[in-house]
């Protein structure tokens, strides 16, 4: 079976996965249930805060909590979830890299549940075009969580998977004055990226012109579904994502 991502390149047509920071037994077996999807947020426990030294884990980084004030969700354990996983083949699973040091774990978890039911997210470094402006809140965990774009492409070439790469730290004004979706297209021309995410504040929809034009480059969007009633999507091809399990595309349609 080819991957549902490839399939949507070729095709124009968009996949909508399910995204929720909350996994536990109850609604990963839902999601499986529904033959859908479902998105599990890789982190990497260095010094055991919440869990072993050492521990990989389904969660944002440990600072993400610790730093910027959210709340900890006791998730199941990683190896409960893949698991679970490994035994019902009918659900894709997004993997959304936090840490680079999960990369090891991740490559695992493509191997055991099969690269044709995976899809592989993370913030690429060089994306955020540092410095930022003082009015842009700089959040504690981005730093874990940027990953450079050169181990990004080489994780792809080994795993043969999908591959959203994101930048975020975006309001409108900067996206346009720093000419950010030039730099990025120029950045990965003829590289193997699939979607790039122009990940706003609030996960907003980025601007629909250089939606469009990322679309015109060749390149899916991502975008969050549950905010777009109204608008006019023609032009913008895309990855989606939703906080609603039945807004959410078949696995195997």
């Amino acid at each position: 079976m080819e991957n549902p991502i490839f399939l949507s390149e070729q095709s124009g047509k968009s996949f909508v996965y399910y995204h929720t920071h909350r996994v536990y037994k109850e609604n990963l077996e839902e999601a499986i249930k529904s033959k859908k999807s479902i998105e599990l947020d890789i982190s990497f426990d260095e010094k055991g805060v919440f869990y072993e030294k050492g521990a990989y884990y389904i969660g944002h980084p440990v600072t993400f909590y610790t730093e910027f004030g959210k709340e900890f969700h006791n998730n199941m354990l990683l190896e409960e979830a893949i698991k679970i996983l490994e035994a019902n083949s009918d659900i894709f699973v997004v993997l959304d890299c936090k840490d680079i040091r999960a990369f090891i774990k991740i490559e695992e978890i493509i191997k055991r549940l099969g690269a044709h039911r995976c899809l592989f997210h993370a913030f690429i470094k060089e994306w955020s075009f540092r410095p930022f402006e003082s009015d842009i809140e700089v959040e504690p965990h981005w730093k874990e969580e940027e990953i450079p774009l050169e181990e990004v492409l080489r994780f792809k070439e080994r795993n043969k998977i999908p591959i959203i790469g994101a930048c975020k730290g975006f309001s409108e004004k900067r996206l346009r004055d720093r000419n950010v979706v030039n730099q990025i297209i120029d950045s990965v021309k003829g590289r193997d990226i699939d979607s790039i995410s122009l990940y706003m504040p609030g996960t907003i929809l980025p601007p629909l012109d250089l939606a469009r034009q990322l679309s015109q480059a060749g390149f899916l969007n991502w975008i969050n579904i549950d905010k777009i009633e109204g608008v006019d999507l023609s032009g913008i091809t895309y990855i989606g994502m939703t906080d609603v399990l039945e807004r959410a595309s078949d696995f195997k349609s």
